[in-house]
């Protein structure tokens, strides 16, 4: 068989995978369960050669999304308009990635978002005024929004893609409605999630004012006693963000050659007791009950079938959480891959990604416009030029993961600014 995307083994394998979001699976495991329309097993040597080749050549991507919370941080986003160079936003740690394209008004608009330590809010602000100040003309105008956890939707990959490529209809195609429990669910979390934050979290009061508005929510660390217990779980986390493991002697490997955990894993007894730690770590992955309380899904999928379609990135104003899961039942009716993130607090701004064909996107702009317009949200909508994400890596940022600047032996997160 000659490899690439379009392949339909390839189409069912990332399908399998899509819909067991609630777990993280090794090539070995799931060589035991994946099966294709045919009934054909598939080896677990040709799922790691299909992962090798897949990833190098097309950028497959699988690995888990995690619930920031509790591992101490804060998912932040920063909107921004008239910037002149959005790489500026790399001088600030906990990068995760920069969204560019243009406002409604038909400026340079576009998003920046952090994960940003609960301890750390303080020294981010700052950060955020310091380039306001001294750099406005790259920075642009800002708006700063704490969001919720955002979720993936995928259609039934098999039926939006032929062997040569995308379909360009909507006639035989099913959209990414299937995971609309999953967004239920994970919006029911991000509620109670708010409920637990000290009540001062989201006001200023006078002593805050003073304070830059800075408000000191959360412990420095994972504030969960499990991770306190486990750092090795985060390191986990961290690995599979990087790479995606072929087995559990490569997890053993990527560990002892991380020179950010190196330190930590000095500390630790000899090869034989430190690869029952990574197994346990591993296996704790596995555990349901873990995985529900630490993550929100597993995300599967390969850049490049994203790409094919036509993406778009939407941020509007949602006032309550039904008004918000209307909007992206509506929308993930003709979508093929959707992402959603809710505001972490209503009434609030949602963001929107959506990759489609032509007709399907012609139908997610059409309800979005009608939406702003009818119901007066003040909503602010990006289409993309040339890229819709601009990567750390891609703008040569400072680090590689906002995750690595966790110091394990202090279990507690770094703060590094990039200085030019």
């Amino acid at each position: 068989m000659v490899l690439g995307p379009y392949k339909r083994e390839v189409l069912e394998l990332l399908d399998f995978l899509a819909l067991r979001w609630d777990r993280l699976l090794l090539p070995g495991d799931i060589a035991k369960s994946f099966r294709t329309s045919s009934g054909k097993k598939i080896s677990e040597r040709t799922i790691r050669r299909w992962f090798d080749f897949l990833s190098a050549k097309y950028d497959f991507m699988y690995y888990p999304t995690f619930r920031v919370e509790e591992f101490g941080l804060k998912r932040v986003m920063v909107l921004y308009e008239g910037s002149k160079d959005p790489s500026i936003y790399t001088r600030i740690p906990y990068l995760s990635y920069i969204e560019v394209g243009v406002s409604g008004s038909l400026k340079k608009a576009g998003s920046a978002w952090y994960f940003v330590p609960s301890k750390k809010i303080r020294e981010f602000e700052n950060a955020l005024a310091c380039l306001r100040d001294k750099e406005n003309d790259r920075a642009g105008e800002q708006r700063v929004f704490k969001m919720g956890s955002p979720v993936a939707l995928t259609g039934t990959v098999p039926e939006w893609f032929s062997e040569k490529g995308p379909v360009e209809d909507l006639k035989n195609v099913s959209g990414c409605e299937r995971f609309l429990d999953l967004v239920h669910r994970s919006l029911e979390k991000d509620l109670k999630e708010h409920a637990r934050d000290p009540p001062d979290t989201d006001r200023r009061s006078e002593e805050n004012e003073e304070n830059n508005g800075c408000v000191d929510i959360g412990v420095d660390g994972p504030r969960h006693p499990f991770l306190k217990r486990n750092p090795l779980f985060l390191g986990m986390v961290i690995l599979m963000y990087r790479s995606i493991p072929k087995n559990r002697n490569t997890l053993l490997r990527e560990f002892t050659r991380d020179p950010s955990w190196a330190e930590y894993i000095s500390t630790l007894p000899r090869r034989n007791g430190f690869f029952k730690q990574i197994k346990k770590a591993y296996e704790m992955m596995q555990d349901r009950s873990v995985f529900d309380t630490f993550f929100i899904q597993t995300r599967a999928g390969i850049s490049h079938l994203t790409r094919e379609f036509s993406l778009s990135s939407f941020i509007i104003s949602v006032k309550t959480p039904s008004e918000y899961l209307e909007t992206v039942a509506k929308i993930s009716k003709h979508t093929y891959y959707l992402v959603v993130t809710p505001p972490a607090v209503f009434p609030g701004m949602a963001h929107i990604f959506a990759a489609t064909n032509r007709p399907g996107m012609e139908k997610i702009r059409e309800y979005i416009v009608q939406l702003v317009e009818d119901q007066d949200r003040n909503g602010i909508v990006l289409f993309f030029v040339e890229k819709p994400h601009l990567r750390l890596m891609d703008l040569a940022g400072f680090y590689k993961n906002p995750l690595e600047l966790y110091n394990p032996l202090k279990k507690e997160w770094q703060w590094k600014e990039r200085t030019a």
